[in-house]
């Protein structure tokens, strides 16, 4: 938590100082999270939403404040393909299902079903949203009257 008196205000902007700031973090942050790229996602996400769950990169040297959740990884080599399951639309409907309120729980992100992510071949980076989110369904073992349910809010879909 931010002790107010380490805010600085300058013109309608806010700043943290950075060495009291860090001498209030535990040794676990300053190794495993301070100066690394994290996944940031909102605390609160309103449940009647369509795409709760909205993971966005962090810079290295970035501040989160108290309403936000984030994860790193201690390789970040593969972050991108986290990044990619966790905004898929397969992760953001078992979300949905099981969450019961507007909060974006830490247990709950912790109990979300991922697969290996390291194995997910490169070029699904360069993929389309829709590529994408039908080959994370596959790698999860859904047929396709499963993944049309899943994606087809979201997409249009055509059968083959």
């Amino acid at each position: 938590m931010i002790n107010c008196e380490h805010i600085l205000y300058q013109k309608g902007k806010e700043f943290v100082e950075i060495e009291p700031f860090l001498k209030a973090k535990s040794k676990d942050f300053l190794e495993y999270d301070y100066q690394k790229i994290r996944l940031v996602c909102q605390q609160i996400s309103n449940m009647d939403t369509a795409k709760r769950l909205k993971f966005v990169f962090s810079k290295p040297n970035d501040v989160l404040s108290n309403s936000c959740n984030y994860i790193t990884l201690l390789d970040d080599s593969n972050i991108n393909k986290l990044h990619l399951i966790l905004n898929s639309y397969l992760l953001n409907w078992r979300f949905k299902i099981t969450s019961t309120n507007n909060h974006i729980n830490n247990y709950e992100l912790d109990e979300l079903p991922l697969i290996d992510w390291k194995n997910l071949p490169d070029e699904i980076l360069n993929k389309t949203a829709i590529e994408q989110n039908i080959e994370i369904c596959k790698r999860y073992g859904l047929n396709d009257f499963e993944t049309n349910h899943i994606l087809s809010p979201f997409f249009e879909l055509t059968t083959a």
